[in-house]
């Protein structure tokens, strides 16, 4: 898919690597299946506070609003067949942690994430090892992303491969009681760009 390949043997979170870009602080980002906020609280320790959230799940979007995390908060799936009620072009970066899973968000959602991301914009996710052999559209992931690469919507930027990569589900976890929650296992952080 790309030559910008990357391997990082030491653990790591998508927040991370979102900080490793540089960008400036006042860049506007949408954290996509931001659950109660695991991300935007990252980011914001490092000064980065023009945050809004999205996420199918009420409770999810209370508890990260109780703790001002975002600045707009969405309760919205992210469907390929019905629009996110968020207008063209609207973000600097699409930033979503965990949320490409079975009965998540399917990789045929791609074009929605792309058409709220602005023109030179930033999209990254995390994808666990071995993503292939989930069932449902998954297993179509590496070709959605090829077919959009091929018609020029978006260019990867890198493409890396963490022995040790920490993905959230603190969500869930935290509404029954836990602080945090998730797991830590070999994956992929996909860093793309948007092009049309």
């Amino acid at each position: 898919m790309t030559d910008n390949q990357e391997i990082i043997h030491h653990r790591t979170t998508l927040a991370q690597t979102f900080l490793n870009l540089r960008l400036d602080k006042d860049v506007r980002i949408i954290d996509v299946a931001c659950g109660t906020g695991i991300v935007a609280e990252e980011l914001r320790s490092h000064g980065y506070t023009n945050i809004d959230g999205l996420d199918p799940v009420e409770g999810y979007l209370q508890v990260a609003q109780s703790n001002h995390l975002y600045k707009k908060v969405f309760k919205s799936f992210i469907d390929e067949r019905v629009p996110t009620p968020i207008e063209d072009d609207t973000y600097d970066v699409m930033i979503c942690c965990a949320g490409f899973f079975q009965s998540l968000i399917s990789p045929k959602a791609f074009p929605e994430l792309i058409r709220i991301t602005k023109k030179g914009g930033i999209l990254l996710w995390n994808q666990m090892e071995g993503y292939n052999s989930i069932s449902g559209t998954i297993p179509q992931f590496d070709e959605s992303i090829q077919f959009l690469i091929d018609i020029g919507r978006w260019s990867p930027i890198k493409i890396i491969r963490c022995d040790l990569l920490r993905f959230s589900d603190c969500g869930s976890a935290y509404l029954r009681g836990l602080e945090s929650s998730g797991v830590t296992a070999p994956g992929f952080v996909f860093i793309m760009a948007k092009l049309t």
